[in-house]
């Protein structure tokens, strides 16, 4: 066995999550620190920034381990096995991620009982009317070129459709094997154009969800804060719209693959050149950026003694926010970038259920068409 296998394990799998997860702590709002309200002007307290360093630290070091145990498992054991004991190993490491991040929050809310920041902060909600007003996504008119791309997908293969051999590889291992094959039917046609169309559904939801989600805004600069967060918006719809046009002609390109039309080794990378490209922009545009633009520079930050909505107690474990009270369905995340749902309203909760049901649908209509 070659060491490739290896590599490219440990670069899909282990880099951008390692990455991910290390920078987090940094990429969000100042009155945040693992999903505690403090005040701004408490965000570079010395213990703050130990538990921020300890867990990038952590998150490294047994993200290191991991990739160590996966390279000796390559060597000692077949592909097929080290490659399976891999995903197993890739969802405890985040289980472990997510253990570290809750000793993290229970630490940070010590930290602001034992400095009485509940009591010497004031805590104030502020309301931008200009936010909705301001260009804050890219036009959903971008989303007809996701009709295009499915339609013209689809026109491919049934127009090269007797260019299609009689069984085609639809799986390989980390060594350019075929260990799976399908039958040429017009269902593996469609095989391409229906994941696009379960990607333009979901990439759809996400752009309306972002639209829907309420702002968030720092009461002692509140007019700075709602342009960062209007940048914030734009970029990442943008980052929506045009990376989901890029998985679209990923899925284009395995149709022209199964008509022979692209070399099978190009068929075989350009899924992996996309789904790196994809990562590499988030990665980047989360560092640049940051939780509801906090890294967007706009003007010279304050560090206050303002405590923005100090409402920990509807944040399980500082993720999970939970206030039948809050008529909001989605809310920015406190960790993390991006949005989250409001599990206290049941529409929130009726949607959740929907999106785990929607990606069963695909995987069972993925397998369905595929053979």
């Amino acid at each position: 066995m070659g060491v490739w296998p290896v590599i490219l394990t440990i670069l899909i799998c282990y880099v951008p999550v390692i990455t991910v997860f290390a920078m987090m702590p940094y990429i969000g709002r100042r009155t945040l620190t693992f999903g505690v309200s403090i005040p701004s002007g408490q965000h570079s307290h010395d213990a703050l920034r130990s538990l921020r360093k300890s867990f990038a630290v952590s998150i490294v070091v047994s993200g290191l381990a991991a990739c160590a145990a996966t390279a000796l498992m390559f060597a000692f054991l077949g592909t097929n096995l080290a490659a399976g004991l891999t995903t197993a190993l890739l969802f405890v490491y985040i289980i472990a991620v997510f253990a570290m991040y809750v000793r993290k929050n229970k630490q940070t809310k010590q930290i602001k009982q034992d400095q009485g920041w509940q009591q010497t902060a004031r805590e104030t909600n502020v309301a931008d009317t200009r936010f909705s007003s301001a260009k804050r996504s890219v036009s959903a008119l971008w989303f007809l070129l996701y009709a295009v791309v499915i339609i013209g997908t689809l026109l491919a293969g049934i127009l090269l459709y007797d260019q299609i051999p009689g069984r085609v590889p639809m799986q390989t291992d980390f060594e350019g094997n075929v260990t799976r094959m399908a039958d040429k039917t017009y269902a593996l046609v469609l095989f391409a154009p229906a994941l696009q169309a379960f990607i333009t559904l979901l990439f759809g939801f996400i752009y309306w969800m972002m639209l829907r989600t309420p702002p968030v805004i720092d009461p002692e600069q509140p007019e700075a804060s709602s342009r960062q967060n209007a940048v914030f918006r734009y970029r990442w719809s943008a980052f929506v719209v045009f990376g989901g046009v890029l998985l679209l002609l990923v899925f284009s390109c395995m149709q022209l693959g199964f008509a022979q039309v692209l070399p099978r080794d190009a068929a075989l990378y350009i899924p992996l050149v996309g789904a790196g490209l994809l990562v590499v922009a988030a990665i980047v545009l989360s560092i640049t950026t940051g939780q509801s633009g906090s890294r967007v520079r706009v003007g010279k930050a304050v560090d206050g003694s303002v405590i923005n909505r100090d409402d920990d107690k509807y944040w399980k474990w500082g993720s999970i926010y939970v206030n039948k009270d809050d008529p909001a369905l989605f809310v920015e995340k406190r960790f993390g970038v991006g949005f989250t749902l409001n599990f206290g309203r049941k529409g929130a909760v009726a949607i959740g259920i929907g999106f785990l049901v929607f990606i069963i649908a695909v995987i069972v209509v993925s397998a369905v068409l595929a053979g």
